[in-house]
């Protein structure tokens, strides 16, 4: 007898190749051997995740039809049905392709999303005929994004820091909404001074400097974990 990989003569008593260390396979002893070597598995697992989204993908696209025939049919081209067709991909861009995917990085959905809404409300701005697009939605669809893609990855890959990566979003989030309701004077001139923006910006300041405080005094950290473990 002689081993399977090394090619070593064997004696019959020997359960291991003495030079390799294989396992002896004895073909006449068991009729179902297990080879010494792993089996190469060529399928993977099936993951019943793919079948879902294949599923919500074709339903979409099912759906997507309805408004488009009845847009060319009524008109003889397509009109509305651009609005509802891009709110639907916008939808499926921000709360369905990520599901495709196993581990849905923020670096690369999150910056998606946003680049997805600008271009919605661009050709909304062009269906409509406005002017409202570079002057109001853009920045502030900037904004938000910049604000949303830094909180979502350094919450992501960074594994300390999370009440400091918190406190700089609530922060930020107060500053947004005095920079949204600077640019919606600047569009639309609903007001002349500002309104409602210092409100929830104090609130969200305050938050974020309670994180602040909590992430820096270590005694008071350490006996909130105690209570909320609880």
């Amino acid at each position: 007898m002689y081993c399977v990989k090394c090619g070593v003569e064997l004696a019959d008593s020997e359960r291991v190749c003495p030079l390799c260390e294989t396992p002896v396979y004895f073909p006449d002893l068991d009729p179902d051997p297990e080879t010494p070597y792993p089996r190469e598995i060529n399928k993977r697992d099936f993951n019943p995740r793919y079948a879902v989204c294949f599923l919500i993908t074709c339903f979409y696209l099912i759906i997507a039809a309805i408004p488009l025939l009845c847009d060319l049919n009524i008109n003889d081209r397509m009109t509305w049905s651009g609005l509802v067709l891009g709110g639907m991909l916008l939808f499926y861009i921000i709360f369905i392709l990520p599901t495709w995917f196993k581990r849905a990085t923020p670096a690369i959905f999150a910056p998606s999303s946003f680049l997805a809404i600008g271009l919605y409300l661009f050709y909304v701005n062009f269906y409509t005929g406005g002017d409202w697009f570079w002057i109001f939605a853009m920045p502030v669809t900037l904004a938000a994004a910049v604000i949303w893609c830094s909180v979502s990855i350094l919450g992501y890959y960074l594994k300390r820091g999370k009440l400091y990566i918190a406190a700089g979003a609530f922060i930020s989030t107060g500053a947004y909404c005095i920079f949204l309701e600077y640019f919606l004077h600047l569009a639309f001139h609903i007001h002349d001074k500002m309104v409602w923006s210092l409100y929830p910006a104090i609130i969200f300041a305050l938050i974020g400097i309670m994180l602040i405080v909590i992430a820096i005094v270590r005694p008071i950290r350490e006996h909130l974990v105690k209570i909320f473990s609880v």
